[in-house]
């Protein structure tokens, strides 16, 4: 008599899933809800129209660059900007650790807002919820990570490949390492069994509500998006030898008329004077701003310093009159520029990166 022996399949074994969650409320009223409505339209023109939005415990983050990678925004928008500011957990779940971020489709947010005049009081809320899920993954470590002489990281060997010594194992490589710093040594690469966290947005639980009042309330269920796969893009680090404070107004109708014949401008500063220059195949010119006249309110520049940036990438930026009535515009040799608008929205900072043409002087 044969006897069967069943062996028992195992079940595989979901990862555990918790749930966070978060509730935001906030409200505008008078010009403000205007000045939102535009920074949120240079968003949608110049960068991207699905923007993560960053709860802070103190205010609302916005950081995106476009496609070509040639411009940043960069937007806090601080509680005192808001008539109402509440961050808290209206959920059976627990509080969620903060930052954390949602994704919002730009142009739906725009058509809710986009009769919003002077008189209109319009309400925010966000009620985020969302599952963390634990993944073990086999990842590559090295030992050690960071040079011991000058703290970089151990990635990139100096040394030709034909004067390195490699020893491999089944669980590991062992290589002679030249750093930058002349610092030699041996580096080992072997795999590590790690858990790593991965969070999404719970959908059906999840809620993004405007509620415009005026003569009459409107309500509008924005659907929220899934979770960037990217992290947040860290902003330059520049040295800015060139500072000047201008009339926003003004020296964006400056740039505008450029437009009419070119298509870049060279800005040259120094400490009196920013010099705006522009040519194209039959016209050259320049636009001298002095220090004290009624666009060029302050100026700061060591030595002299040159750049040249595309006007379309820069008029998509320049703050118009119902954003700011005065700007920053900092700048060095050859580097990316940063614009400042003055905005009324209490101590909010909105800002923007450019990066510039580099062009050789003939």
């Amino acid at each position: 008599m044969e006897q069967t022996t069943q062996v028992a399949e195992k079940k595989e074994v979901k990862p555990r899933k918790t749930k966070r969650a978060v509730y935001v409320a906030f409200e505008l009223a008078y010009d403000r809800t205007g000045i939102l409505r535009e920074l949120l339209k240079v968003l949608d023109d110049a960068f991207t129209d699905e923007i993560p939005l960053q709860i802070h415990e103190d205010g609302l983050a916005i950081r995106v660059m476009d496609a070509s990678r040639v411009q940043m925004a960069n937007y806090f928008i601080s509680k005192t900007a808001f008539e109402e500011w509440l961050v808290s957990n209206h959920t059976r779940y627990n509080m969620a650790a903060l930052p954390v971020s949602v994704t919002v489709p730009l142009k739906e947010v725009l058509y809710a807002i986009e009769e919003a005049g002077k008189d209109t009081r319009v309400r925010f809320e966000i009620r985020a919820v969302y599952s963390t899920v634990g993944i073990n993954r086999v990842v590559k470590v090295r030992k050690p990570e960071r040079c011991p002489n000058c703290g970089k990281e151990t990635l990139y060997n100096k040394l030709p490949t034909e004067k390195r010594k490699t020893k491999t194992t089944k669980r590991s490589e062992t290589e002679s390492y030249k750093c930058a710093c002349k610092w030699r040594g041996k580096v080992r690469t072997l795999l590590k069994k790690v858990q790593v966290y991965e969070s999404a947005i719970e959908d059906k639980e999840s809620q993004f509500i405007i509620i415009v009042k005026e003569k009459t309330v409107e309500t509008w269920n924005v659907k929220l998006l899934e979770q960037p796969t990217e992290e947040q893009v860290p902003l330059p680090i520049v040295r800015f030898n060139a500072r000047y404070k201008l009339v926003a107004p003004e020296f964006r109708g400056k740039i505008e008329r450029l437009k009419k014949r070119m298509d870049a401008v060279r800005l040259v500063g120094s400490e009196e004077v920013l010099t705006v220059k522009g040519a194209s195949d039959y016209i050259a010119g320049d636009i001298q701003i002095k220090k004290g006249s009624d666009i060029l309110l302050d100026a700061e520049c060591r030595g002299e310093e040159k750049a040249t940036y595309s006007i379309a990438n820069l008029l998509a930026l320049l703050p118009k009159k119902t954003v700011a009535e005065v700007m920053a515009l900092e700048f060095s040799t050859d580097m990316p520029a940063r614009i400042t608008a003055y905005a009324n929205l209490g101590d909010s900072t909105i800002e923007y990166y450019i990066a510039p043409r580099i062009e050789v002087d003939e």
